[in-house]
């Protein structure tokens, strides 16, 4: 693959994650009042539910004719869900916390999805086919200098060490739940910089499973 192109789909990757944290956040303040973390990672406003959406719309809107509006609305609706789904069911899986539950809402999946939400996927995707992408590709070809290669090759160690020492500090906070003591320096460290309070702080949203 050429390196324009990888370059061009790691800033999707990276903005689509940053757009969906901003979106999301503006309808918590709308819906609450209030301003509420919605990131998903310790360090900066990135969420990979968001990064993975934003991949698998542009795979998906490349298939089918820009003019087919509602085909794009209906694809991405349902996709959007089973992606909703599929990450819930994995986070409580490996982490034993869900970050979302819909179990008191009309057709819900679950409680990993519903219906509205699977609309609001739906609605987003395309606002972000016809008013985002096109935005990101811009910016991503302009990264094409040796300056904007090397300020993607920080870009990429600093979200892949936020995204590695996230997952990290997360399973700690499962452990401690479960009463699993640290083993070794870095569970030690874990514990000591990203404690129950800063995850509950950092994660609002996030609960135990059992």
């Amino acid at each position: 693959m050429q390196k324009n192109k990888m370059n061009e789909i790691f800033w999707l990757f990276i903005l689509s994650g940053v757009f969906g944290v901003i979106l999301e956040n503006i309808f918590c303040l709308i819906k609450h009042g209030h301003f509420e973390s919605r990131a998903g990672v310790l360090y900066g406003p990135f969420n990979l539910v968001y990064a993975l959406a934003g991949l698998l719309l542009v795979l998906v809107s490349v298939k089918i004719n820009p003019k087919r509006d509602r085909y794009l609305f209906l694809l991405f609706a349902l996709l959007g869900g089973c992606l909703e789904f599929i990450l819930s069911y994995l986070q409580e899986m490996v982490f034993d916390t869900v970050s979302w539950n819909y179990s008191a809402t009309t057709f819900n999946i679950y409680g990993r999805t519903n219906l509205l939400y699977c609309l609001m996927w739906g609605a987003a995707a395309l606002f972000f086919v016809r008013d985002i992408y096109p935005l990101i590709k811009k910016f991503a070809g302009r990264l094409n200098s040796r300056k904007g290669r090397i300020f993607t090759k920080l870009t990429i160690l600093v979200i892949t060490l936020d995204l590695i020492l996230s997952f990290g500090a997360v399973y700690r906070y499962n452990q401690r739940y479960q009463q699993v003591p640290a083993q070794g320096i870095t569970e030690k460290l874990l514990d000591k910089y990203y404690d129950d309070n800063f995850i509950e702080r950092k994660f609002p949203n996030m609960v135990h499973a059992n």
